[in-house]
């Protein structure tokens, strides 16, 4: 059911603990909760 949020959630969290920077942490949650709220939106993959 929830499987495709853990998805994001761990790609976005790998993303932000990679580039250990606090704008990029701050794009990756806006990124998280714009995936939440839309679903449609498949961006984070480029």
């Amino acid at each position: 059911m929830n499987s495709r949020r853990l998805q994001v959630a761990r790609c976005v969290a790998k993303y932000a603990l990679a580039c250990h920077s606090a704008r990029r942490w701050n794009t990756a949650m806006k990124m998280l909760k714009a995936s939440l709220g839309d679903v449609k939106t498949h961006r984070l993959h480029g």
